[in-house]
């Protein structure tokens, strides 16, 4: 009613179904009859795809079921299940390693022997067991796999979902289970029309309703847009990418608003290793982060992490490249460490030396427009007497 069924298949829909599903467990819990104690999911293929990430997020699921849909080399083929996509965040991960995050929670893992889960018991269940046992609970995790079964969850695999239900969530099971086996009797597949709670054609639909997926980006933009929320950057030299234009594609990866960009090495150099005072190599850096939707936050003087502050040549010549080089890239933060054989709350006596040099930096930073923010291992009141 509010969607084209295409319009699934794009990363922004598993945030989408992720918020759903904490907003769906939101109102269950708030339910008189609810139990906060035994919440419980679980989900076959795409549904399995969003019991683990569900319970990777939401600490208030003590019991996991993922059905057919758990991989290590496979995410499921659909960008809903996929993301941004999560699984090339830090350098790569994967689905298994997401069910990890699970720990040291009950999980039970179905898989079969006809789709991208009949590795399961080989490869990748030996792997959360591993990572289940840094919890001294590795019998906490469990794995069911059906090598004659198929892609579905037929009767085969909620049998032992409900048995592992039943155990963890301490339930009353004589109902499900009679003399006769499984009784699924009492659950009932309500029809389509049911469902419809805002009418047959969305007719009741709030006035405010999100209609159309550019309805919804423009919701979920203005929502990132309303200063509700910090903005990310991270550090190229963090990402072990120094100066190099792939830290902007691994920042873009993993979500982040920007890049604080290092102005490379000193060593015993009279100035920093600064790649960007080239022309050429400036405008690559800017026009990558425009391209790809990334401010370049702040310059970062961590060369002075390995050369002494106090004891390096020509100080203000080292200011002036970074301030230059922010003037020319439009970047009106600086980012200049003590490092640790400088820094004054290790070494007071050093206190003197540091003010007359932060004194240097402090007046040329005003007389470009720019700031330059320190680091040190003061607390904010003592940074800021040694600064002022």
């Amino acid at each position: 009613m509010q969607f084209k069924t295409d319009d699934h298949r794009t990363g922004l829909a598993m945030s989408l179904q992720l918020l759903a599903g904490m907003r769906i467990l939101d109102y269950l819990l708030a339910l008189p009859e609810a139990d906060k104690s035994r919440v419980a999911i679980t989900g076959g293929s795409g549904g399995g795809t969003q019991t683990v990430m569900m319970t990777a997020l939401d600490d208030r699921i003590k019991v996991s079921v993922p059905v057919v849909n758990l991989s290590a080399y496979f995410y499921g083929g659909c960008p809903c299940e996929s993301g941004v996509p999560v699984q090339a965040c830090a350098d790569g991960t994967n689905n298994v390693e997401l069910a990890a995050m699970a720990a040291p929670r009950p999980q039970l893992v179905i898989t079969d022997g006809h789709d991208w889960t009949d590795h399961m018991p080989e490869h990748d269940f030996p792997y959360l067991q591993h990572m289940y046992g840094y919890y001294g609970v590795g019998g906490n995790v469990e794995n069911v796999h059906l090598p004659d079964d198929r892609h579905d969850y037929g009767v085969t695999k909620r049998v032992p979902m409900y048995r592992f239900m039943v155990r963890h969530l301490g339930l009353d099971s004589t109902k499900l289970f009679g003399t006769g086996g499984l009784d699924e009797s009492r659950c009932v597949v309500e029809p389509d029309s049911a469902l419809l709670v805002f009418g047959a054609h969305g007719e009741s639909l709030p006035k405010d309703a999100i209609i159309g997926f550019s309805g919804l980006e423009k919701e979920w933009a203005g929502l990132h847009g309303k200063g509700a929320g910090y903005r990310v950057a991270v550090v190229d030299l963090m990402l072990i990418k120094r100066q190099k234009l792939g830290a902007f594609s691994l920042a873009r990866m993993v979500g982040a608003d920007g890049v604080e960009v290092d102005m490379g090495g000193l060593g015993n150099r009279e100035t920093f290793e600064n790649a960007l005072s080239s022309d050429s190599v400036r405008e690559r850096f800017m026009d990558t982060a425009s391209r790809l939707g990334l401010d370049i936050c702040s310059l970062a003087m961590t060369g002075f992490y390995s050369q002494n502050f106090c004891l390096a040549a020509d100080v203000a010549a080292k200011y002036e490249d970074c301030i230059a080089t922010m003037k020319a890239m439009r970047v009106k933060v600086g980012f200049l460490p003590l490092g640790v054989n400088a820094d004054p709350g290790k070494h007071p006596e050093l206190r003197d030396s540091v003010v007359a040099r932060l004194r240097v930096a402090g007046r040329l930073a005003a007389d470009a427009g720019v700031v330059i923010g320190i680091e040190t291992t003061l607390p904010a009141a003592g940074r800021s007497r040694t600064v002022g």
